[in-house]
């Protein structure tokens, strides 16, 4: 399942739609920020989903299944130009609820 964040509707987006989609047991959820642009791929776990990766502006997301596949957020938006992600864009889950700092190069 892909979601894709609307500004006017991010809040249920985030919230609703994901509890929806974890009552119906889809297993794998990319959430999509196109203002970020940002990727957050979520596995569904225990009847709820965990953060398995991230992905913004140069540190590309990859997916692990049902495809294998590799994706830059900064790919997604055309005609204008993105900044490199630093150490302070990017968070990423460690399956646990925890968030860590993923460390970049500029």
């Amino acid at each position: 399942m892909c979601e894709i964040i609307s500004p006017s509707n991010a809040a249920a987006d985030r919230v609703l739609k994901m509890h929806y989609y974890a009552e119906s047991g889809i297993e794998w959820c990319l959430l999509i920020d196109p203002d970020g642009p940002t990727m957050q791929l979520y596995r569904h776990e225990d009847g709820r989903y965990v953060e398995h990766s991230a992905g913004a502006p140069g540190f590309p997301l990859a997916f692990p299944e049902p495809i294998s596949a590799t994706i830059d957020p900064a790919t997604l938006v055309r005609g204008r130009r993105q900044p490199r992600a630093s150490s302070a864009d990017l968070l990423v889950g460690d399956g646990r609820g925890q968030r860590r700092g993923i460390r970049g190069r500029r």
